[in-house]
């Protein structure tokens, strides 16, 4: 009888131990999966090379992990009906992916992305029972930042846990009668990052995909034709002009305030543009002017779907 109750305390401590190994991996391995959803910061995106080959476009990942997003636009140069049929029926009409090898009939294995209003994020991109059984590697997301032809994009998301061929190349595949011009594929890639959800969250008319957030400088945000900022050292004044181009007192500023800068120009001993018909005076002693650097105008042309490379 003793030795009974010794055995099946001996089995309830292995049992408690094991529990606890599995409880400490599960929560290291959230940690760890929760460190690369948290702190993203826009410096570490890249714009990664894509050929137009075939009707297919060639991505160039090489042999580094993390999540590949995808902006896809209609062609420009001519009107599509496909698009326009995609704009009526959402999401669920284009059936893109990623083929791991150039194969005109489709038949390399591909890494489908997946319908965005059926895609479970706590899964984390890991496919279904019948997904697995069909052959499915990886599962992303993808969403139209909204459906006012012509003037919307398809947001497109996968991670890539992994190498899946030597060279590192993919090739993104859709309707090719949709598919036909060089630009009209930009690719992006997080490194060692899952921000699927946090990229797709972005795709919507203004939104800002493939960014996770805006592009700050300082306390104002950078907008597309700022060539400056003003930071206010001294008291000084805030003008506006009057119909003979002259500057009419509008308030005083404070020191600290931020203003973007819009445009320069040299009369009354030279003025900020600053927008909505106000201006600052030059002045070292009162203004501090600069102007972005490379990497926030990198950051604002990515935002703009301009191209970096």
């Amino acid at each position: 009888m003793v030795k009974t109750i010794e055995k099946k305390a001996i089995i309830y401590i292995l049992f408690l131990l094991v529990l606890g190994i599995s409880f400490l991996i599960n929560l290291g391995t959230t940690k760890v999966f929760a460190s690369t959803i948290t702190s993203i910061n826009n410096s570490e995106i890249e714009e990664l090379k894509v050929e137009y080959y075939k009707n297919q476009y060639k991505i160039h990942v090489g042999d580094r992990t993390g999540t590949l997003l995808i902006k896809y636009e209609r062609p420009k140069t001519e009107r599509d009906v496909e698009w326009l049929n995609w704009s009526l029926r959402g999401t669920s009409a284009t059936n893109m992916g990623l083929e791991l090898d150039y194969d005109p009939t489709m038949g390399s294995p591909i890494i489908p992305f997946h319908h965005y209003e059926s895609f479970d994020y706590d899964s984390k991109g890991t496919p279904n029972k019948w997904g697995k059984e069909a052959g499915i590697l990886w599962e992303g997301a993808q969403k139209f930042s909204g459906n006012e032809y012509p003037n919307y994009y398809i947001g497109a998301a996968v991670y890539l846990p992994k190498k899946f061929n030597e060279e590192g190349i993919y090739f993104f595949i859709n309707n090719y009668y949709a598919m036909k011009e060089d630009g009209q594929v930009r690719a992006y890639f997080y490194e060692n990052r899952y921000v699927i959800k946090e990229a797709i969250d972005g795709v919507k008319t203004g939104g800002i995909f493939p960014l996770m957030n805006k592009v700050y400088w300082g306390k104002t945000e950078l907008k597309s034709g700022q060539s400056g900022k003003a930071t206010i050292i001294k008291n000084t004044t805030l003008w506006t002009r009057n119909s003979d181009g002259s500057l009419i007192y509008s308030r005083m500023l404070k020191p600290n305030e931020q203003f973007r800068v819009y445009s320069y120009s040299d009369q009354q001993g030279g003025v900020y543009g600053v927008g909505g018909g106000l201006f600052i005076k030059k002045d070292s002693n009162t203004v501090k002017y600069e102007t972005p650097s490379k990497a926030n105008l990198r950051l604002l042309k990515i935002m703009r779907g301009d191209s970096t490379l």
